[in-house]
């Protein structure tokens, strides 16, 4: 309609076009307009992936109940939307229940803020759904085409060798792959959720045949179900198997995000060459669970259940070493699990410094992870303090060491005096 419009008054523009020409000429700024149309099509959705991230850490226990319990809700309004009579305006659930029934309840936000009287679905699906309870139409057409699933926010160590480090049964649920879930409190998998042809599967699946929209579709690698009542059960007790004595360190971004979208998701996370990490292998489990989970046309919602932030940081950082961040003992470090180690002494006055460095990265004092040679003037090492040889230590000194330390900067760190501060020397102080 626009464009015929336009095209009209360009017509009824031409018989006065000579007219224009012998007005005078002024000055004017320019102006471009342009008008493009497309047609697009839009199409309701005809599939949905449901996908839970839980988290399984301490703590989430209650939280798990929570979900669990709220399920057969979910679920319910999902496969049996309610059904809506938008022709009686309501404030109150009092105003509907007169012509509805008892069970009837007021939507104060629908008919752009009117409000409208509903009452639960009626179960027929499909194109009968609400047909036995007149005057009604489903607020939105049932769901016919679902699959749901559930990934973990253990994702193991990240190359760390001392935290959720799995045992030889991941009995604890340390390291879950960022796969599906099919898992119960009484380690029972779900019969339905198991691929119907290894591996992949672990996922549950809604493809009632009675309903004609589904005529023809290819069968899910899982078995579907055919009531609503056994998926509800079944989906909750894959909620209550996530349990809460999985990874403290929470990825719960990463998890879905590894599932979902990596393109190449690393099958471990080993320390090789100097400690650094690197990703080992291609995660074929994953991909063919991927592959029977999500549909390239299906609209695909993912549900975060959690009661903290993400804690995952990328093992490749700083050169392969982002692993320390998620390890009990810095490499290098002091022997008190949880202390990080010092900066060199350049850090203290310029941050920007090349050599700036953590003293856990100092390989031997002569190396730095990334850019090269460590200079002599990090001191990273202590003083001699008059022995042979004194294990090094990265806490900073205490404040009572730090002017007879300070007293000898001057000199090499192994001339420093024991005379000066025996036990300041000896023992805390000479991480300066």
């Amino acid at each position: 309609m626009r464009i015929l419009s336009i095209a009209a008054a360009c017509s009824l523009a031409l018989p006065i076009l000579g007219g224009c020409l012998t007005r005078p000429v002024m000055s004017g700024e320019p102006s471009t307009k342009a008008i493009v149309t497309d047609e697009l099509t839009q199409t309701a959705i005809d599939k949905v992936d449901l996908l839970f991230a839980i988290d399984n850490s301490a703590s989430m226990g209650d939280k798990q109940d929570l979900l669990a319990a709220a399920v057969p809700v979910l679920v319910n309004r999902l496969l049996n939307p309610n059904c809506v009579d938008a022709s009686k305006t309501c404030k109150l659930a009092s105003d509907c229940t007169t012509s509805m029934g008892a069970g009837a309840q007021c939507d104060t936000a629908a008919n752009e803020g009117a409000g409208a009287c509903f009452v639960g679905g009626d179960n027929q699906g499909g194109a009968s759904q609400c047909s036995t309870i007149a005057g009604t139409k489903p607020e939105f057409p049932p769901v016919h085409d679902l699959h749901v699933a559930i990934v973990s926010s253990s994702m193991g160590g990240g190359g760390s060798p001392d935290v959720c480090v799995p045992d030889s049964t991941d009995s604890t649920h340390q390291d879950d792959h960022g796969w599906l879930l099919n898992r119960t409190i009484s380690n029972t998998p779900i019969a339905n959720a198991n691929a119907v042809s290894p591996p992949g599967g672990n996922f549950l699946a809604w493809l009632p045949p009675s309903d004609p929209k589904n005529d023809g579709k290819p069968a899910p690698n899982v078995t579907p179900y055919a009531t609503s009542t056994q998926l509800v059960s079944d989906f909750q007790s894959l909620v209550s198997g996530v349990q809460q004595h999985g990874c403290g360190l929470e990825a719960q971004l990463e998890s879905w995000y590894h599932f979902l979208v990596q393109p190449d998701p690393w099958q471990s996370i080993a320390l090789g060459d100097g400690n650094r990490a690197a990703y080992q292998g291609i995660d074929s489990t994953l991909l063919k669970m991927r592959h029977d989970f999500l549909r390239p046309d299906s609209l695909d919602a993912i549900i975060q259940l959690t009661d903290e932030e993400d804690s995952w940081s990328d093992p490749m950082w700083l050169g392969g070493f982002g692993w320390v961040a998620r390890t009990n003992k810095f490499p290098n470090g002091p022997d008190v699990a949880g202390t990080g180690p010092r900066g060199t002494h350049e850090c203290d006055t310029n941050p920007n410094d090349p050599d700036c460095v953590s003293c856990a990265f100092a390989d031997g004092v002569t190396k730095k992870p990334v850019s090269g040679a460590l200079s002599r003037r990090a001191r990273c090492r202590w003083p001699s303090c008059g022995r042979s040889s004194v294990a090094p230590r990265w806490s900073r000194p205490s404040r009572e060491c730090r002017a007879p330390c300070r007293a000898s900067s001057s000199a090499s760190p192994r001339s420093a005096s024991p005379a000066r501060s025996p036990i300041c020397c000896c023992s805390r102080c000479c991480a300066w």
